[in-house]
């Protein structure tokens, strides 16, 4: 799922403005961001002229190039971010906004059909690169400064949502794009206390309202086994064990996903109000399978993941899990992966359900059998990921 939808409203409720705006005389209006012309749509996309701005209708992907001249682009290096006005249909979106060919985005959710003025700071962006190291912004041998931008992109190319919905047809206003000259970043990750996974097991057993949120790939979000997936099958395990039909279990997991887009979608994933009771995380498979990113480089955007969605969920429990081996030429790729997701654990001090480490006692002809192709567990597969997981959580609870 790529859901790229650049400007949208309620992101940051401490930099969304409701009300009319003068903006700032510094800032530098983007040329032909108000004109269709100045769009360039991609996959389904398509662009449409109103009195404020433009109208973007997604799913899908459109780029703003602009062409200034030589010394207006030597400016762009005074300038902090982008600003925009957006308008929703009234329907929830996941909003991303891109620089830099999107290799750097943000996200956020629009819940309304009002307008809002967004502001961004070049800190803001989240790095979906392997090279975590690049500095949107910045310069020097690892900054990206802002002379170098030639597009900004609206939309994304995911065309599916949590759990392999497909997006519906929506519909976002923008008006107003421009660099910012004077901004305070937004979002600056600080590290919330760590809760222990037993506090969520207590909620269940005191018959409350826990939520546990799944996140990941096509593994999770059960490719090949649609509503068959170990998170629906958790939950009615866990609600049966602890006699609490308050227990939810909720998958926000899509397919294809790596921790490249888990990382720029952390903030809209856990966007809603009620913050997850407990987290549970298993993702890399298409970093190593299609990307063939570095053990370095995963481990590197599993951690900052993790960092993520402890900032997102102020410090919500987080089992994190190795991945699943694969079979065919996958079998054996992603043992490395899963070195790395237990020294992010150590380091982190997470709950680890090592799911590489079960599947593979299995033996190799056994664990064929519980796979429909080299990466999806069938419906076999799921049930004893389930029951592997649940007694892994029940563990803590019996402790």
């Amino acid at each position: 799922m790529r859901i790229f939808e650049l400007v949208s409203c309620v992101l940051i409720s401490f930099r969304c403005v409701t009300m009319s705006i003068s903006l700032c005389a510094a800032d530098f209006p983007l040329p032909g961001a108000g004109n269709v012309d100045g769009w360039e749509p991609h996959d389904g996309a398509t662009i449409e002229s109103i009195d404020e701005g433009i109208a973007f209708c997604g799913p899908g992907y459109a780029f703003l190039q602009y062409t200034p001249s030589y010394i207006a682009r030597q400016r762009f290096c005074d300038y902090k971010g982008i600003g925009f006005r957006i308008k929703g249909d009234g329907k929830s979106h996941r909003i991303v906004v891109g620089v830099w060919e999107g290799r750097f985005r943000y996200s956020f959710m629009l819940e309304d059909a009002e307008w809002h003025d967004i502001q961004l700071a070049w800190s803001d962006f989240v790095n979906r690169t392997y090279d975590l190291f690049l500095k949107m912004g910045e310069t020097g041998d690892n900054g990206i400064p802002p002379v170098g931008f030639a597009r900004i992109m609206l939309g994304d190319d995911w065309q599916l949502y949590h759990a392999n919905t497909h997006i519906a047809p929506y519909t976002v206003e923008i008006a107003d794009l421009r660099l910012l000259e004077e901004i305070v970043p937004a979002d600056r990750i600080r590290s919330y206390p760590q809760r222990p996974l037993e506090e969520a097991l207590e909620k269940m057993r005191s018959g409350n309202r826990v939520l546990v949120v799944c996140n990941g790939d096509s593994i999770t979000a059960g490719t090949g086994v649609d509503e068959g997936r170990y998170a629906n099958l958790l939950q009615k395990m866990l609600r049966e064990h602890f006699g609490n039909p308050l227990i939810e279990v909720k998958t926000i997991a899509v397919g294809g996903a790596s921790t490249r887009d888990l990382r720029v979608w952390a903030r809209s994933d856990y966007a809603d109000s009620e913050k997850p009771d407990l987290a549970t995380l298993m993702i890399g498979y298409n970093d190593r399978c299609w990307y063939n990113a570095s053990t370095e480089a995963y481990k590197a955007g599993l951690d900052d993941l993790c960092a993520r969605i402890n900032y997102h969920t102020q410090g919500a429990p987080l089992v994190l899990f190795t991945l699943a081996p694969g079979t065919g030429e996958c079998y054996g790729l992603l043992g490395p992966y899963a070195v790395a997701t237990r020294e992010v654990a150590a380091k982190r001090g997470l709950p680890l359900f090592d799911l590489n480490a079960i599947l593979s006692q299995k033996g190799y002809d056994a664990l064929c059998g519980l796979y429909f192709d080299r990466a999806h567990p069938n419906a076999e597969g799921h049930r004893i990921i389930a029951e592997e997981l649940f007694r892994f959580l029940v563990s803590f609870a019996d402790k």
